[in-house]
């Protein structure tokens, strides 16, 4: 059986921001190409669960993968890649997942 993805709420919010940020800061084309890019990544995480860094200590089955200066924060289970947040590299992230 193939896996599915979810991106929940707070990863959807991020990517919108993030989206919002770069059309702002530089043109809607490319936010656009960041969009595509993202679901680029996305589909090789679904094909290739494993591919990111496992990131244990902010939970279990956590991974990330780089997208430019943003980290792509997952959870895998045997059915599902589930998208939890999209952040800057930049953020302290431990602080992020610290209630995890």
């Amino acid at each position: 059986m193939a896996r599915r993805y979810v991106i929940t709420t707070p990863a959807n919010q991020d990517l919108e921001e993030i989206l919002r940020g770069i059309a702002d800061r530089s043109s809607f084309d490319n936010a656009d190409r960041f969009l595509k890019q993202f679901n680029d990544k996305l589909k090789n995480i679904v094909a290739f669960p494993n591919l990111g860094k496992s990131q244990r200590e902010w939970g279990e089955n956590y991974r990330s993968l780089i997208l430019n200066n943003y980290l792509i924060v997952y959870r895998v289970t045997d059915e599902l890649v589930e998208v939890l947040r999209v952040v800057s590299g930049y953020r302290d992230l431990d602080t992020l997942f610290e209630d995890n």
